[in-house]
């Protein structure tokens, strides 16, 4: 499994090892019993995540791992992959650090592998989740300043020119709530004249980006 092309598998495997991501590949003995699934392989950053040696993992099956529901569960799924099922993308999580793994967000990627075998893929995601969680922030900061402005703000989409945000103030002077408001344009609220020159005027800007 870890032979590719003209590589030799010692070289393979040093590559897969190094990689940034865990990677573990378990293979199913059973078909018809998931928890027969055991480790074959597992990468030098397996270590982030599971905690134990890498080493020390080869050989150990689901069935090893304490029979909780969550381990049947993982187990079902990683199973139906393993049989040739579709890649699967595993909702996102937080592992707790101990003594040999690490805090931190990680994804997960499950890919079918030959030799009824499951691949394990798991990326270090949480310098992203904190960018993401910074961005939210300014965003929640952006709209409290502009829910609180005495003045009229809103957004228009440059194709149609209809609405996509607009604030308290906004709704108050045009009498209209924002489930109203948003996804129509001007000529929903106003005399075709009037809105003619909103909808030009909004055309002159778009086009002179001043």
């Amino acid at each position: 499994i870890l032979h590719s092309g003209n590589l030799s598998p010692q070289l393979s495997a040093g590559l897969i090892d190094g990689m940034p991501a865990a990677v573990a590949i378990f293979r199913l003995d059973d078909l018809d019993d998931p928890l027969s699934l055991r480790y074959i392989y597992a990468n030098a950053t397996t270590r982030d995540i599971t905690g134990t040696d890498p080493d020390l993992l080869i050989g150990k099956r689901f069935a090893d791992m304490g029979l909780t529901e969550a381990v049947v569960a993982r187990a079902r799924v990683y199973a139906e992959v393993a049989r040739g099922g579709a890649p699967v993308v595993l909702p996102e999580f937080y592992r707790q650090a101990d003594v040999l793994a690490k805090a931190g967000w990680y994804a997960v990627r499950l890919v079918p592998l030959p030799d009824r075998c499951v691949g394990f893929v798991a990326l270090n995601i949480t310098e992203r989740r904190a960018a993401e969680e910074r961005v939210a922030e300014q965003e929640h900061f952006l709209d409290a300043i502009l829910e609180n402005l005495p003045d009229m703000v809103f957004v228009k989409d440059a194709q149609e020119l209809r609405f996509v945000r607009f604030n308290r103030a906004g709704e108050q002077l045009l009498g209209y709530p924002c489930s109203v408001l948003l996804g129509k344009n001007d000529h929903d609220f106003f005399p075709k004249a009037q809105a003619d020159f909103f909808t030009r005027n909004d055309r002159d800007v778009l086009q002179a980006g001043v």
